[in-house]
């Protein structure tokens, strides 16, 4: 299987907000996640080339938890938000701008794309087997359906302005993202 690969894994900054914010989950109500304040770095961005050799690039700015696994998955699976920020960042800039900057052409033009929540997850299994040598350790196709089963719609869903924004501005404006 042929893995895909970071350009400039670390063109990014993620910075816990001053003073802290934090969200509960509706879902779990126990559980609150500081949320983080996601910048691509303008120079220098990060970018997933996939197997296919499609560029990929997160939205230049957005809230993000980090990941949303509960604590189980993350046991059971080896993944965890510290150690694979990335693949998450990825998938929580798909989510909620419901698509990703893409580029065909080798980095020189950009368009957003809009994606299905499948079509985002499936970018996020993909950086996820390459950051874990293509053995993800109980990290399953299955895996990410069953757990963005159980909360990922919520977060679809709240975020569907956003994307309908997303998809108008794209429309009228066609510029790379930075």
């Amino acid at each position: 299987m042929k893995l895909g690969h970071f350009i400039n894994p670390y063109g990014y900054t993620d910075r816990p907000f001053i003073p802290a914010r934090y969200e509960r989950s509706r879902v779990f109500r126990w559980r609150t996640k500081e949320l983080f304040d996601f910048q691509l770095d303008a120079q220098n961005p990060v970018i997933w080339v996939r197997p296919d050799g499609t560029w990929i690039m997160p939205d230049r700015h957005f809230v993000t938890d980090g990941g949303s696994l509960p604590p189980f998955i993350e046991w059971v699976s080896g993944i965890t938000r510290e150690k694979h920020k990335p693949a998450f960042y990825f998938h929580d800039s798909g989510a909620k701008h419901g698509g990703f900057w893409v580029s065909t052409d080798g980095g020189n033009t950009w368009r957003f794309v809009v994606m299905t929540r499948r079509q985002v997850d499936a970018v996020l299994q993909e950086i996820l087997e390459y950051m874990t040598d293509g053995t993800p350790a109980g990290w399953t196709p299955e895996t990410v359906d069953v757990g963005l089963a159980v909360g990922g719609w919520y977060a679809w869903r709240r975020n569907a302005r956003k994307r309908e924004q997303e998809l108008k501005r794209t429309r009228s404006d066609a510029s790379i993202p930075h």
